[in-house]
């Protein structure tokens, strides 16, 4: 896997881990798993609430973005954390949103655009 891609991924863990904890969501699991085509994220809490479920889902369904595929990704950290989310869904191809037993499940699924 190119490297970019792989600074991409924990960049947006990074941010994903920070923007819940700053919400005060402090039991979280998340999840990565990749391969050669794609990044799969899963955010799984019993603390989500309906306005983080909200917010999340409508700021990380953006549609992606090549000039923050580019440049954009590397402003994750340097903006405010509102701003944050809006880059993540640039990055961001898909988003659901589950409920599963008493708990929130969010997947994020980010495709490859960077080969070897």
């Amino acid at each position: 896997m190119n490297k970019v891609e792989y600074r991409i991924d924990s960049k947006i863990i990074k941010q994903l881990s920070l923007y819940l904890m700053l919400h005060g969501i402090n039991d979280f699991n998340l999840s990565f798993a990749s391969n050669s085509k794609d990044v799969t994220f899963t955010l799984t809490s019993k603390l989500f609430t309906e306005k983080i479920i909200k917010e999340m889902k409508e700021k990380l369904s953006r549609k992606r973005e090549i000039e923050v595929e580019v440049y954009g990704w590397e402003l994750l950290g340097d903006t405010d954390t509102k701003n944050q989310l809006d880059i993540l869904g640039a990055l961001i191809d898909e988003v659901e949103v589950k409920k599963e037993n008493d708990q929130f499940v969010i997947f994020l699924k980010r495709k490859y655009k960077y080969n070897k």
